[in-house]
């Protein structure tokens, strides 16, 4: 009887052993799965704030953008992202000049009154100061003028002052620059003004003529 007794609590001290170990090891599996769950919910955490930081775009180069139209007139605008400037010199017969008033042509887009239209129509079409009152009017309407007016360089001139105004108001964006390239004759890409919209609204309200 006491080596059965002896036997049976041996036998009872093993499993009692055999269960604890089988509880330790379900605890650690359970707690490294916790530990695992809750270093994953941090770095999915981690990602997504990152992701919610905007990206500052990179400064641009300051460079000069030719705009010329059907009737071998348009302007330069030189576009000085570093200076926080946008100059607009008057272009009169062109003759292939690559400087104007000390600014060079970096790019060159050769463009129709159509697409100036189109333009503007995107901004959702611009306000002119007209027989006394303040207008809206549609790109068809603007060139409509330009063709009709008698102070046509002068209407011309304002026509781009108002046009940098409402760009400074609703921005300008990469898919407008997309419509410029595709919608004209030019040496521009997509890369190169890739990061220009935020810088370019920015400066679109420095607007000034320099002729």
């Amino acid at each position: 009887m006491l080596k059965c007794g002896g036997y049976m609590k041996k036998r009872l001290k093993i499993v009692l052993i055999f269960i604890g170990v089988i509880l330790l090891s379900i605890g650690i599996m359970v707690g490294s799965a916790y530990i695992y769950l809750e270093a994953s919910l941090r770095a999915d955490n981690a990602d997504n704030s990152q992701e919610n930081i905007p990206y500052t775009a990179p400064l641009p180069d300051s460079v000069g953008v030719l705009f010329l139209l059907p009737d071998n007139c348009g302007y330069l605008f030189y576009l000085g992202f570093a200076d926080d400037e946008l100059l607009i010199t008057t272009v009169t017969d062109y003759d292939g000049s690559e400087d104007y008033f000390g600014y060079t042509a970096t790019y060159e887009i050769l463009c129709d009154y159509t697409f100036l239209a189109e333009f503007i129509d995107r901004l959702g079409g611009i306000e002119l100061y007209d027989s006394g009152k303040t207008l809206r009017y549609t790109g068809v309407q603007i060139i409509d003028k330009i063709y009709t007016g008698n102070n046509n360089s002068d209407l011309k001139k304002e026509v781009v002052r108002i046009i940098f105004e409402k760009i400074a108001d609703v921005g300008i964006t990469k898919e407008d620059f997309s419509f410029i390239i595709s919608s004209t004759e030019t040496n521009l890409t997509v890369p190169d003004c890739y990061y220009w919209p935020p810088y370019l609204t920015e400066i679109a309200e420095k607007a000034r003529f320099i002729n």
